[in-house]
């Protein structure tokens, strides 16, 4: 009987997954999530550097990123050289075991299946990894004078320090105010300029806000075939006639003599394919936020030679 209503339990619990997949299938013509399928596009699947290309990769971020995984790097340590020590129950040793293996196995999985930027919201792997390592310290039973018991307080305080100081960091981060007022302007344009609007980067709030139709570009709100467009790394001009493009909104495209540059998905890492397109005709919009510039192209009716597709 207990048997059977353990059971129950995890077919009720399984059930929301089959809801989740169905509603994949109707709306998006595949059971797991499109975003995922298409940051997963790799040419290969070897391991890459882009985590540490993400976490690393500005200096607002290069310091206390690396102190704060060198200080769980050192609590792990700890947790495996000192377990007779840590007064914990053998289920609970084994649980902080798993949790603080967790961020090295999900890295470790998105350098393979992934090239894409990581962005700070893939580090709640080191949430649950954080909790085992409290786990630890609270069990410890090392000696007060001992250099692995400093070495823990020490940690617990640079984790404490790390979550108080990227709270505030991201607090004040621009990208959320930008990606606010590129869809502000792009809202009061598409008033005057109504039709279909395609963007990659950042266009969630855009999207939102403009009450036009917008292609994401990136794929991740689209649906199956668009995937494959993109894997089969279709120029961009023939997915703007494919989906009936008006506008296309590029950031920061580069310029090559009098024509723009535009591939898409901007934030893709060199392995995963991409779709291409020169422009040579000057925008209809031009915005500027700090080092960000938002161009908006006409793309529906360019004239000849204006739009020209990139082969990989």
């Amino acid at each position: 009987r207990e048997l059977a209503q353990r059971w129950s339990i995890l077919a009720a619990g399984a059930s929301m997954l089959f809801v989740y997949f169905a509603v994949n299938l109707l709306v998006f013509g595949t059971a797991m999530p499109v975003s995922g399928q298409a940051k997963q596009m790799r040419f290969h699947h070897l391991p890459d550097d882009v985590l540490v290309r993400s976490l690393f990769g500005s200096p607002s971020m290069d310091i206390i990123n690396l102190i704060f995984f060198a200080e769980i790097a050192v609590i792990a340590v700890v947790f495996f050289t000192e377990r007779e020590k840590i007064r914990l129950s053998a289920p609970v040793k084994s649980a902080c075991f798993a949790l603080i293996l967790f961020p090295i196995v999900h890295w470790t999985v998105l350098s393979v299946l992934s090239d894409w930027a990581v962005w700070n919201w893939y580090l709640y792997s080191v949430v649950p990894a954080t909790l085992a390592c409290g786990f630890v310290l609270a069990g410890s039973r090392l000696r007060l004078d001992s250099m692995g018991h400093l070495l823990t307080l020490t940690s617990l305080f640079v984790v404490m320090l790390f979550f108080v100081g990227d709270v505030i960091r991201f607090r004040r981060m621009s990208t959320p105010a930008i990606s606010l007022k590129i869809g502000l302007d792009l809202k009061k344009f598409a008033q005057t300029h109504p039709g279909v609007y395609a963007m990659g980067d950042k266009a969630g709030l855009p999207g939102y806000l403009i009450g036009q139709p917008l292609i994401q570009l990136e794929g991740l709100v689209m649906d199956k075939n668009y995937l494959s467009m993109i894997r089969r790394q279709a120029p961009l001009p023939r997915i703007f006639q494919r989906y009936g493009v008006n506008y296309y909104v590029g950031i920061n495209l580069k310029k090559e003599g009098t024509c723009y540059l535009a591939v898409e998905p901007k934030q893709g890492g060199p392995d995963c394919p991409k779709s291409r397109a020169t422009i040579c005709e000057e925008p209809v919009a031009r915005f500027i936020y700090f080092t960000n510039t938002v161009l908006v192209f006409k793309v529906a009716d360019a004239p000849a030679g204006a739009l020209r597709p990139v082969q990989p």
